[in-house]
């Protein structure tokens, strides 16, 4: 029997919201223990963005804050991938098949110059020679983007925050996807590196803008979150 379907609504509520604060707390700790290649663990000011995409079953791959007095990208963003390594991208059988038909060895099929007829043959049926794990691995990634730009679509008809609308989804070719800033807010420098000393100040000011929009939409996903 489910012991909270017996409560009073009032006290149903409650459970359930802390339940959900309960699940908020240890999710942070457990971002807290989270480490790069480089030793470096998630940044404070993209944490909580992080933690709630993952509660909402959006799983992270990279994040960071914005910075523009070290290296990295003077504005936050958070990527979303798949779980799991990335499948080999095409199929080697099929590949191999190609390069016999043009008798080429199959080792210089990517090596050979574009007005090649077997290169030529490969780009206008690239898609054809995927394999089949890559394909289910890049649907997986376009769900994902596609649930996170839902997400967004919904908090921008919820909000009057204009401010906050300049955040995007961008995605590859493989569907891999970042939540960052539209390319219509962001000023010529898009690297960190690429500001001289003179523009600090002024690309600090556009940085508290962005993380600020940043904020905004994780407190309405918090909000969603604490509330189903």
């Amino acid at each position: 029997m489910d012991h909270l379907s017996s409560l009073p609504p009032e006290a149903l509520i409650e459970a359930k919201r802390m339940e959900r604060m309960k699940q908020w707390e240890e999710k942070l700790k457990q971002l807290d223990e989270v480490k790069d290649t480089q030793g470096k663990g998630v940044e404070p000011g993209i944490k909580e963005t992080v933690a709630v995409f993952q509660l909402l079953g959006l799983p992270t791959k990279q994040s960071c804050e914005g910075h523009i007095n070290e290296p990295g990208r003077p504005y936050p963003w958070v990527r979303f991938q798949s779980t799991g390594a990335m499948p080999q991208k095409y199929d080697e059988s099929k590949l191999q098949a190609l390069a016999d038909t043009y008798q080429v060895p199959r080792e210089d099929l990517f090596e050979l110059p574009k007005d090649q007829p077997v290169v030529q043959d490969f780009l206008r049926h690239e898609k054809e020679f995927f394999n089949p794990k890559f394909q289910e691995w890049v649907s997986a990634n376009e769900a994902i983007a596609n649930r996170v730009e839902a997400l967004l679509s919904d908090y921008y008809m919820a909000t009057e925050n204009t401010i906050s609308k300049m955040l995007v989804v961008k995605r590859n070719e493989a569907g891999v996807s970042d939540l960052t800033i539209g390319p219509n807010f962001l000023g010529e420098k898009v690297t960190s590196q690429d500001i001289n000393p003179q523009e600090l100040s002024q690309y600090q000011e556009r940085l508290n803008v962005y993380q600020e929009a940043v904020k905004s939409f994780t407190e309405y996903l918090k909000t969603q979150f604490m509330s189903n």
